[in-house]
């Protein structure tokens, strides 16, 4: 027989139902079946397919992909058949994209920022920024047409700049 946590309801001690949220404070099973009893907005991650579930109220779907949301996928090469808001980990890389059909691409979802004296040549996206300590110039990496980097605004020093804050 399963026992559940004791709670006062009108000052009267009662057992906490077995479908009560408050049971396993947040954590999310890992299992290959789906737990019993579920209520709405529960999750799941199924062990048997390796997808995270939610409970809906009346059945379990895919959180991703299955249920019109955008897939997950971790590789060194972009997914052939992305859908809008599918997520990439591109491990030749390492930085998480999500794709955008609007424009067809693949947009990192995190920009870098370099300190070093000459512009990076490998390992930059479109957005990311390079500080030239020897020339004192900072420059944001534009894609498309440009393709290059390009000095933003004045050239101010660190310390300028830190006079300011």
């Amino acid at each position: 027989m399963n026992r559940h946590p004791l709670v006062l309801v009108n000052g009267i001690v009662q057992e906490m139902p077995a479908n009560d949220r408050v049971i396993n404070g947040g954590n999310i099973p890992r299992q290959g079946t789906a737990p019993a009893p579920a209520v709405d907005g529960d999750q799941w991650y199924d062990t048997s397919n390796n997808a995270l579930m939610l409970y809906s109220g009346s059945n379990w779907i895919s959180v991703g992909g299955a249920s019109g949301g955008g897939s997950v996928v971790v590789s060194p090469t972009a997914p052939t058949t992305p859908s809008d808001g599918s997520l990439w980990y591109d491990t030749a890389e390492g930085f998480l994209k999500v794709y955008l059909a609007a424009t067809v691409e693949w947009v990192p979802c995190q920009m870098a920022f370099f300190i070093q004296d000459t512009a990076p040549t490998t390992g930059f996206n479109q957005g990311d920024i390079w500080y030239s300590p020897l020339l004192n110039v900072f420059s944001m990496y534009v894609a498309g047409s440009t393709n290059s980097w390009v000095p933003m605004g004045s050239q101010l020093s660190v310390t300028d700049i830190l006079a300011f804050g």
